[in-house]
């Protein structure tokens, strides 16, 4: 679970997510199977901003330590999404960077930054411009594992103040992710990533959590 480097970026992740509630036992046998991780990756906790379109479920935005974090959905293999790396850019961010990058991947007629540089809450106000995004405020506690190279998660998840727990495992390699969700007994759960689990907790998409 080393984090990545410019010399040595991680192939593109193969992924399975689900949310819902009453995943204990999942976390149980997450902890159960998992080799010794750092201690770094035990338990984190962090407040991050989703930036949410209701045209795109490919391109993943948010806020996080100061940066604005893109991933962009590059195919679905037998019920696996893989995601890997659009955009990671501290703030400020300039204006190039959002008019040409950022906002035509999320909207068909996106506002147009006019200012040289943004700060994150400036960049999130000139979202708030147009009434087509929805800005979400999610809350993570994160506790991570790893089987057989696989890093599964569990976490408690607060988005806008409503709790949800959320499971995953995700690896570059998609049949370990599959025989790890197997030996979870997860691999015929629903895979939704975050941006329809957040469609769905705030009423975006008609559909519900498929686990409340």
């Amino acid at each position: 679970m080393k984090k990545p480097t410019k010399e040595n970026q991680p192939e593109a992740r193969f992924e399975f997510r689900s949310f819902g509630q009453d995943f204990q036992p999942v976390h149980q046998r997450m902890a159960a199977l998992s080799q010794p991780v750092p201690e770094e990756f035990q338990r984190r906790v962090s407040r991050e901003i989703y930036i949410v379109s209701p045209f795109t479920n490919a391109f993943n935005c948010k806020i996080r330590d100061e940066k604005v974090d893109i991933k962009k959905l590059l195919r679905t293999e037998e019920g696996l999404e893989q995601w890997d790396v659009f955009l990671k850019e501290q703030f400020p961010l300039k204006d190039q960077t959002i008019n040409e990058k950022i906002l035509p991947v999320l909207l068909p007629q996106p506002p147009v930054a006019e200012k040289r540089e943004y700060s994150s809450a400036a960049w999130v106000e000139l979202l708030r411009s147009t009434s087509e995004l929805l800005i979400i405020r999610v809350k993570k506690e994160r506790f991570g594992y790893i089987t057989d190279d696989v890093i599964c998660e569990f976490g408690n998840v607060w988005i806008n103040g409503a709790r949800v727990e959320t499971v995953s495992a995700e690896s570059s390699d998609k049949n370990k992710v599959l025989q790890v969700m197997a030996e979870l007994g997860i691999k015929d759960w629903e895979n939704i990533n975050y941006l329809q689990a957040l469609k769905r907790v705030t009423g975006l998409s008609a559909k519900r959590l498929k686990y409340e």
